[in-house]
């Protein structure tokens, strides 16, 4: 053996007794808890022992441990826990007594013609559920085994918004049923349908609105020159003598009639205005009642 050989030998040796002394504080407190478990199971408290040897195999996962978490379920009647902790035990602890091993292969066998299994493959990383309890990811390693009888079985995928896997199944005692997971692509009608805001009666008269709000504002200002020019006229007609004015008073002679044609101008702007906005409102209110009474009115029977 050459001296790299034996230095690797020697090192993985090591490391080994390193591990096995870093868990010796676990394997300690596991047994001690299995000790505990094994007094409660023998005195008839098969609850009580299941807690204890579910906490000993946290603290230490050997698969030895599954073997007494097997007999603690089948003390409570529960079948399909039992038979997954004796085929973790059968297939995991390789180096456990055979007695055990024999006890444990025997019962699987029994449990396996009482109980029913699912096979189930799909996409990985699905959530499975068998009649709503979850059950794992996808891919599993193993069958499922669950109760004789009909069961719903369940998964769900990524994206948010696919629609779930949902089927139920029909499982007899020893019988080994298939379940294929397929998702479907989520349609569009399944989307959640955008619902548009209902337009107040001013969002939907904007346009009317507006030309109110400016035949309004053309009124008001023809208003105000009217008023303006029957000052500045009156004015004129103190300071003239029939249609004759002095040359001085030219300029306001010039600006009445300004202030004449504006006043012409803004009422036409406004009164077209106001009636267009009328108009408008006319139209709205015509197409709000058709409307409605196309929504309302029953469906024809022919």
């Amino acid at each position: 053996m050459s001296r790299s050989t034996l230095f690797s030998f020697l090192l993985c040796w090591l490391s080994a007794q390193g591990s096995l002394r870093a868990d010796e504080p676990s394997r300690a407190e596991a047994k001690r808890l299995k000790d505990q478990g094994t007094r409660a199971l023998n005195d008839g408290y098969p609850a009580q022992a299941l807690e204890l040897f579910e906490s000993a195999y946290r603290v230490y996962s050997s698969p030895n441990l599954q073997y007494n978490i097997a007999l603690a379920h089948g003390r409570l009647g529960h079948d399909v826990a039992a038979a997954e902790s004796y085929r973790l035990f059968v297939e995991e602890a390789l180096n456990a007594p055979n007695d055990a091993r024999e006890y444990a292969t025997t019962t699987l066998e029994q449990l396996t013609q009482k109980l029913g299994q699912f096979d189930v493959r799909g996409p990985a990383n699905a959530e499975l559920f068998i009649d709503d309890v979850t059950r794992g990811k996808l891919p599993q390693r193993r069958t499922l085994f669950v109760t004789a009888g009909d069961h719903l079985v369940r998964a769900e995928a990524l994206p948010p918004g696919t629609p779930p896997f949902v089927h139920s199944y029909a499982v007899r005692a020893g019988e080994r049923v298939e379940v294929t997971v397929v998702f479907l692509a989520p349609s569009p009608s399944s989307q959640p349908k955008r619902i548009e805001p209902v337009k107040t009666w001013a969002r939907r008269n904007v346009a009317g609105l507006t030309l109110e709000a400016i035949g309004a504002t053309s009124l008001g200002s023809a208003i105000g020159t009217g008023v303006a020019t029957l000052e500045l006229h009156d004015y004129l007609q103190s300071r003239c003598i029939g249609y004759s004015c002095d040359s001085k008073y030219r300029n306001d002679l010039s600006r009445a009639k300004t202030l004449s044609v504006a006043t012409d101008v803004l009422i036409g702007v406004g009164v077209a205005t106001v009636v267009t906005g009328v108009i408008l409102f006319l139209v709205d209110r015509h197409h709000r009642r058709h409307s409605l009474h196309s929504f309302h009115r029953p469906a024809e029977v022919h």
